[in-house]
């Protein structure tokens, strides 16, 4: 049996679903279509029926540390801005509470603040009566 790749199975997956057609002329030239692609990659009709059918196999991770891993410095501005968030909301701005709204989002999608970010949130940080971070 052939290598499924990818690029092949989203071939596929743009062919199969042509084949619910209430016009019979359309679902032959797709079987013909799809079987192109899986003769060139060494597969038949019953390879895929097995690959559809098949069990889903594990993934193996490794345990490598995540790239996006949270340094010292990330987790000071997120206590920042919670503490902000939590114990001052009524002291900022919409455009502040915006601001802490965004640095928010962009941590948890792993995102780093850039300096310009990191010096306004600090300085908000202090003006509102903030300690040592």
């Amino acid at each position: 049996m052939g290598d499924l790749s990818p690029d092949i199975g989203v071939k596929l997956g743009r062919l199969v679903h042509i084949l619910s057609s209430p016009v019979a002329d359309e679902v032959i030239v797709m079987v013909a279509a799809i079987g192109r692609p899986l003769n060139r990659a060494d597969m038949d009709w019953h390879d895929l029926a097995k690959r559809l059918t098949a069990p889903a196999q594990p993934q193996h991770r490794d345990h490598a540390p995540h790239p996006c891993k949270p340094t010292n410095a990330d987790y000071a501005q997120e206590a920042m801005a919670a503490w902000l968030g939590k114990y001052r909301p009524h002291m900022l701005t919409y455009n502040q509470r915006d601001f802490l709204a965004n640095v928010a989002r962009m941590m948890v999608m792993g995102r780093t603040l850039s300096q310009a970010q990191v010096q306004y949130l600090r300085d908000l940080y202090h003006r509102n009566g903030g300690g040592d971070v």
